[in-house]
């Protein structure tokens, strides 16, 4: 995985994000600038090595532009600038700078 956002929001707080198809792999997936959230719930584990764990303060499903909706960063995520080696286009057809980019896809 590389510049992804991933997310657990279950009802029950012991369903653990489980980002390896089995119960405790190891080791955990591969990939750089990511983000994971929740933090710190239950078994939930790291989906890769040195992620970011932080709510990622994404809004809601919308019509952002595109072929698709999409969720986009509210001002002060973390997942605003967070990327590397992306794109030089987002979702939407937007530039992106591909060495300093948000996570997801699209730029705010």
């Amino acid at each position: 995985m590389h510049n992804t956002i991933i997310s657990n929001v279950a009802d029950n707080q012991y369903t653990p994000l489980n980002c390896t198809g089995s119960a405790y792999a190891s080791p955990s997936g591969t990939g750089t600038a990511n983000l994971q959230w929740p933090n710190g719930l239950k078994d939930d584990m790291d989906c890769t090595p040195g992620i970011t764990r932080a709510d990622p303060m994404m809004g809601e499903l919308a019509g952002n532009g595109g072929p698709t909706w999409t969720i986009a960063p509210q001002p002060g995520s973390p997942a605003i600038g967070a990327g590397s080696l992306c794109p030089p286009t987002d979702q939407r057809g937007m530039p992106r700078d591909p060495a300093k980019c948000t996570l997801g896809a699209l730029e705010p």
